[in-house]
């Protein structure tokens, strides 16, 4: 069983997070106790925030899609269909991509890591940059 149990829960439990958030979202974040004076600056704070709020479900949602290609490619392809496309070494401490379809979940894995490490940088660094671009 070369698909450790790990990547299964972690994808579960990324989707269950991303459900979670939808569901708070789409109560829209219980904002009502916020100050909604007037104000520029509030206006402001408002408009950052949704905008802020837009690219990071976008970037979630991309998460929640690569996520699944892998709990689905990693789970059911890598222990069921393709046994030998990734084995263990000798020494069972690294991986062996015997076909081109474990070379793929390596690519995507790869893939989906960077994604979610640049999350951060493009909800709070690129979205102000953008609306500042705009103003």
């Amino acid at each position: 069983n070369v698909y450790p149990i790990s990547f299964l829960m972690s994808d579960a439990l990324f989707l269950a997070s991303y459900a979670m958030l939808l569901f708070v979202k789409k109560r829209g974040f219980d904002v009502k106790d916020l100050d909604h004076s007037d104000d520029d600056a509030n206006k402001e704070d408002l408009e950052l925030f949704e905008a802020q709020v837009a690219v990071f479900f976008s970037q979630q949602r991309i998460l929640a899609i690569w996520h699944s290609m892998e709990m689905i490619l990693g789970y059911i392809l890598l222990n069921h269909l393709f046994e030998e496309a990734v084995t263990c070494d000798e020494n069972n401490d690294a991986w062996v991509f015997n076909f081109k379809v474990g070379k793929l979940f390596l690519l995507l894995h790869t893939y989906g890591v960077k994604q979610s490490l640049g999350v951060a940088s493009k909800v709070f660094f690129k979205t102000v940059s953008k609306l500042e671009k705009n103003e």
